[in-house]
């Protein structure tokens, strides 16, 4: 988790204990604390980072720039949790092959948010980091010899939407 708002940092960690997220949270202030974070880890099971765009010392889009450059952590998930509701800074983080934009006013309900992440998490492919480079893991349902991420999305398109 990667913002300098320690109140959003603390409800959304406090969120997705709640929503049975085990997996370690790290946190760090800014990009520059993610990428020595990232790069220092000897975990290899991957990463899925939820990022803010505006900090201090190094932004948001500066940390996705290098990490994008990065051979080893290249394909890291990253989510993108922001006050900027300006379309040229949605545009910028898609560009930068993010997994999702989510305006932190529409995060209020931190518990919804963790929901979504607890359920990415479980059901999604990440990438683990091997010897300087990803490897991809499938995660894949025995019974049904499907993976899980497509079960999923298959389910997502049957879901109807919630009215605005």
């Amino acid at each position: 988790m990667v913002d300098d708002d320690q109140v959003d940092a603390m409800a959304l960690e406090r969120a997705l204990r709640r929503a049975g997220v085990t997996s370690p949270i790290l946190r760090a202030q800014n990009g520059q604390e993610a990428l020595d974070t990232l790069r220092l880890s000897n975990d290899r099971r991957g990463f899925v980072v939820v990022l803010d765009l505006h900090m201090p010392v190094m932004t948001g889009f500066e940390f996705l720039r290098e990490l994008r450059q990065d051979p080893t952590h290249s394909q890291t998930v990253v989510f993108v949790l922001s006050n900027s509701e300006f379309l040229p800074d949605r545009i910028a983080a898609y560009n930068h092959h993010i997994a999702g934009y989510v305006p932190k006013r529409n995060a209020s309900d931190w518990d919804e948010l963790a929901g979504l992440l607890s359920t990415y998490l479980r059901v999604a492919d990440v990438p683990r980091v091997e010897a300087g480079r990803r490897r991809h893991r499938p995660n894949v349902d025995g019974a049904a010899g499907r993976t899980k991420a497509t079960i999923t999305q298959a389910s997502l398109a049957a879901r109807p939407t919630r009215p605005q």
